[in-house]
């Protein structure tokens, strides 16, 4: 994490979370949005959903479909909506709980993916979109 940038963790057990000077690293602090690496994180399907407001505001949602995940919660590939009432948010919902990233399994057409949207935006409008695709589902008919 570089300097000035900041992160949640939200524990799933309590304990203590522990930073000591030994897991800082010198001389890498050049960018502020680092490239991702090209590495297989064994979701090989992924949408992007993006919600955005007529004055420009935009959030993302992403579904990630893989077979190391089930239509039920998964710690590691599911990830719980934190919710800051800021602008216009979209997320997903499963068992009446809101997700910014849901893994629902193996990608299946007759899946259904319920979401939302929060906003605290007077705005006239707003646009729902596929805002990027990568692997198989890209040719697949979704909607």
């Amino acid at each position: 994490i570089g300097t000035g940038l900041g992160f949640f963790v939200r524990a799933v057990s309590a304990s203590s979370l522990i930073f000591d000077p030994t897991m800082m690293l010198e001389n890498s602090n050049t960018q502020f949005f680092k490239a991702p690496e090209k590495k297989n994180s064994g979701i090989s399907d992924r949408i992007w959903i993006e919600v955005a407001a007529a004055g420009g505001q935009k959030h993302q949602t992403l579904i990630g479909f893989t077979p190391n995940a089930t239509k039920d919660f998964d710690n590691g590939y599911d990830a719980l909506f934190l919710d800051n009432n800021y602008g216009v948010k979209l997320y997903s919902i499963l068992d009446e709980k809101k997700f910014i990233i849901q893994s629902p399994g193996r990608f299946d057409k007759e899946h259904e993916i319920q979401f939302g949207v929060q906003t605290q935006i007077k705005d006239k409008g707003y646009s729902l979109k596929i805002a990027r695709m990568e692997g198989e589902i890209g040719t697949a008919q979704i909607i």
